[in-house]
């Protein structure tokens, strides 16, 4: 039987959080404010590499550029800035996919 009681990653299980886990959420806090956050970035690269899954299961090939690009609202450069290889090259190697047509 599956319990509805949901515990946040933040808070023991016992009721207050401890020490340790207000100290973690504190430097997790930190971190998430910097404008170069590592972990933003991941976030950032995982929400392309869904799209791209997600458009090759449907369509049964990568989408081009600008068509990325408008569906996750990613500006153009921001897309090159996350994937410097480039959207067909690295994004679409990291997704596990083909190249897209029409790639050099």
């Amino acid at each position: 039987m599956k319990s509805t009681k949901t515990v946040s990653c933040f808070v023991s299980t016992t009721g207050a959080p401890n020490g340790s886990e207000r100290l973690l959420a504190e430097r997790l806090r930190r971190i998430l404010q910097r404008p170069s956050s590592p972990l933003l970035e991941i976030v950032e690269k995982q929400k392309v590499l869904d799209f791209l899954q997600d458009y090759y299961k449907k369509n049964g090939i990568a989408p081009m550029v600008r068509i990325l690009s408008k569906n996750t609202g990613y500006k153009l450069k921001e897309v090159y800035e996350l994937f410097p290889s480039g959207p067909g090259k690295g994004a679409c190697k990291m997704a596990g996919l083909p190249k897209p047509t029409g790639c050099v």
